[in-house]
């Protein structure tokens, strides 16, 4: 690994929908150790949309599927507009260089919207190429002209041309070979996905003819997590939804969650998402429609 890249240390940074609109930030650049502090890590939370590509250093990060990773050079990470992240940056010998990016949490969902990102996607090695670090350039370059009559758009095209690179660079084989057991895969994640069903895991291997240790090692290849967290991140989400867009209390949404207790879902709400269920509800907009079935 060379101790040194053809780039030049420099950084350019716009909040297009005012300064105090962090969601609306639109920034990149290329950043060593005398920028970027040395340390452990802790679970964070930005409105906009990110991308850190490591060019030298190393870390863990977890992602908010509960997914970790332990990434190093050439390695790249995303970060999704609003969600919860960890990520512990460690410096080499000779320090550290990153490229970021921030994308304004409106472009990000139009992105996401187009199939473009992809939510469950955050981390890739696309490895450190001549064709990614001159698109990382030009991006960079672009955000100096973001003032002028179409700047913007030179620097949304310049990003869009990264993530065409960084398409190119990336063949990501996640899926099983076995197409019997791609199909039993699925029909399994079906039924998690399905918040009212309760059957034990063991119980859903049997169903689809399944071994549960091959099972489980297999759905956390294909996914990332372990079946019982993507089981819960799909109640999760579903609370996530009732507390945006229903008036149902705290009690009733673990209720119709299958929760027991409103403590033990309060507590599994809090360890996942980092808040309380009423301080995740208190930082979502008013509810604007019931959904009550």
């Amino acid at each position: 690994m060379k101790s040194n890249f053809p780039v030049k240390l420099r950084s350019n940074c716009r909040y297009l929908g005012g300064e105090e609109n962090h969601a609306e930030k639109l920034s990149g650049g290329f950043y060593d150790h005398t920028f970027i502090p040395e340390c452990s890590g802790g679970y964070l939370r930005h409105k906009y949309f990110a991308i850190t590509y490591i060019l030298k250093g190393y870390g863990v990060f977890k992602d908010h599927c509960l997914r970790c990773f332990n990434y190093q050079e050439g390695d790249l990470v995303l970060r999704h507009a609003d969600t919860p992240f960890f990520m512990s940056k460690h410096f080499r010998a000779d320090g550290w260089l990153e490229f970021s990016a921030a994308l304004p949490q409106s472009l990000s969902d139009a992105l996401l919207a187009a199939g473009i990102l992809q939510k469950n996607l955050t981390f890739l090695s696309p490895g450190i190429t001549p064709a990614l670090l001159g698109a990382a350039e030009a991006y960079t370059d672009s955000l100096f002209c973001v003032n002028r009559i179409t700047g913007v758009g030179r620097a949304y095209a310049a990003i869009l041309n990264f993530f065409d690179e960084l398409a190119r660079s990336t063949a990501p084989s996640i899926f099983p070979e076995n197409p019997k057991e791609m199909q039993q895969l699925e029909k399994i994640k079906q039924l998690l996905d399905d918040v009212s069903n309760t059957d034990p895991l063991p119980q859903l291997a049997r169903q689809v003819g399944m071994g549960y240790e091959n099972f489980r090692k297999s759905f956390r290849r294909w996914t990332g997590v372990s079946p019982q967290e993507y089981r819960i991140q799909r109640r999760l989400d579903q609370a996530d939804a009732l507390l945006r867009h229903t008036n149902l209390s705290i009690k009733e949404i673990a209720e119709r969650l299958g929760y027991s207790d409103i403590v033990i879902f309060s507590r599994q709400y809090q360890k996942f998402r980092h808040v309380s269920p009423s301080a995740g509800r208190g930082a979502m907009p008013p509810a604007k429609a019931l959904l009550r079935r």
